[in-house]
C-alpha cells in the first residue's frame, strides 16, 4: 500500500506544475506594448526666432529633431509613441486648440501665437519596430507663426516661454493616439524653451495690402470757367492711407510737398508746361473738421488692426484767371517712420 501511494503522487505532482506554468505563460503573452516607458533623450534645441517684417510674421518657423529610446526588451517588438506639448504656466497658455499657444514677454500683456507642427497633426505619433538593439526614433518638430490677420497684441521686443513635451508609450493594438495624453505612468516629460525676437515694424497699406501707391486724389473733369468761380472748398476729392504696426509701435506719418511747390502753396502742373493750378491737403480722419495736413504721430493697433488716414484734397479757389484746359499732375511721397 505505501508503494501505490507514492506512485499515484509521482503522477499528480507533475499535472499541477503544467497547470502552473500554462498559467504563467498566458499572462506574458498578454503583457501590452506600453509596458515600458520609451525616453526623450535629447531637448528640442530652436535658438532665436527673429521676426523683422510684416511677411516674415506668417513666413518665420523653426525646427527641431526629438530623439526617443526605449528599454531593451525580449518580449515587446513594437511601440507607439504620442507626443504632446503643454504649457508649463499661465505665462504661455494654449491659444486656440490643442497645439497653438501664445507667447509672452515679462511685465505686459504682449503676446506671440505660434503653432506646433509634429508632421503628423496636433498630436507627434512615431511608431518603432524592433529590428536590431534598442528600440530607437524620432520625431521632427515644426515652429511656426501665423500671420499678422491672426496675431493681435503683438509688440516689439523678445519672447521667451517653456514649455512641456508629454510623451506616452501605448500598445499600438490602440491604432492611435489619444487627443490628449493620459499621464499616467508610462508618461515621460522634458521641458524646452522657445526664444522669438520681434523688431518695431510698420508698414503702409492700401486696401488690405503693402502698399506702394495708393488710389489718386481725383478732382475729376471740370469747366475752366466753372472752376475759376468755384467758391472756396467746393472742389475736393479723397484718398486713404492705411498704417499697421506691431502693437503700441511709435510712428510720424509724413505727406511730401509734392512737385511744384512754390511760396508755400502745392501746385499741380499740366506737364511740360507752365500751367498750374493750386490745391491744398487736409487731414480729415475722424469726424472733426479737416484741418491743413501736418506731420501725424500715432501708435501702432493691434498687428491685426489698421490705424486709417483720410487725406482730402480741396482745390484753392476761386481763380483769377480761368486755368488752361488739360490734365493737371502732382505726386505725393509718403512717408511713415518708426
Amino acid at each position: 500500500m505505501p508503494l501505490k501511494r507514492g506512485s499515484a503522487m509521482s503522477v499528480i505532482r507533475p499535472v499541477r506544475w503544467l497547470l502552473a506554468l500554462a498559467a504563467l505563460t498566458i499572462v506574458l503573452a498578454a503583457a501590452p506594448a506600453s509596458a515600458q516607458t520609451c525616453k526623450v533623450t535629447s531637448t528640442p534645441a530652436f535658438g532665436t526666432v527673429k521676426i523683422d517684417n510684416m511677411a516674415s510674421i506668417g513666413e518665420a518657423s523653426t525646427k527641431a529633431t526629438i530623439e526617443f529610446e526605449c528599454p531593451e526588451s525580449d518580449t515587446i517588438k513594437e511601440v507607439l509613441i504620442c507626443a504632446y506639448i503643454e504649457p508649463v504656466d499661465a505665462q504661455s497658455p494654449v491659444h486656440q486648440n490643442a497645439n497653438h499657444f501664445y507667447q509672452r514677454q515679462s511685465g505686459n500683456n504682449s503676446r506671440l501665437a505660434w503653432q506646433a507642427d509634429f508632421g503628423s497633426g496636433e498630436t507627434g505619433m512615431l511608431k518603432l519596430t524592433k529590428t536590431a538593439g534598442p528600440l530607437k526614433g524620432s520625431l521632427s518638430l515644426k515652429i511656426t507663426y501665423p500671420d499678422y490677420l491672426h496675431q493681435d497684441l503683438m509688440r516689439a521686443g523678445t519672447y521667451r516661454s517653456t514649455y512641456r513635451l508629454v510623451s506616452e508609450t501605448i500598445d499600438p493594438g490602440m491604432g492611435g493616439c489619444p487627443e490628449t495624453p493620459a499621464k499616467g505612468d508610462r508618461s515621460s516629460t522634458i521641458n524646452f524653451d522657445l526664444t522669438t525676437e520681434v523688431l518695431p515694424i510698420c508698414q503702409l497699406e492700401s486696401k488690405g495690402k503693402q502698399a506702394t501707391n495708393f488710389d489718386p486724389i481725383d478732382f475729376g473733369k471740370r469747366g475752366s470757367i466753372f472752376a475759376a468761380e468755384a467758391a472756396d472748398g467746393t472742389i475736393r476729392a479723397a484718398t486713404v492711407i492705411d498704417v499697421r504696426c506691431t502693437y503700441e509701435t511709435d510712428y510720424k506719418l509724413d505727406l511730401s510737398d509734392g512737385k511744384n511747390f512754390e511760396n508755400g502753396t502745392r501746385h499741380m502742373r499740366i506737364d511740360n508746361s507752365g500751367s498750374t493750378l493750386a490745391y491744398q491737403l487736409l487731414n480729415a480722419t475722424g469726424s472733426g473738421a479737416p484741418s491743413p495736413w501736418s506731420t501725424v504721430s500715432g501708435k501702432g493697433n493691434t498687428v491685426n488692426t489698421i490705424n486709417q488716414y483720410k487725406v482730402e484734397g480741396q482745390l484753392t479757389t476761386p481763380l483769377a484767371v480761368a486755368p488752361a484746359a488739360g490734365s493737371y499732375v502732382d505726386t505725393i511721397v509718403v512717408t511713415l517712420t518708426f
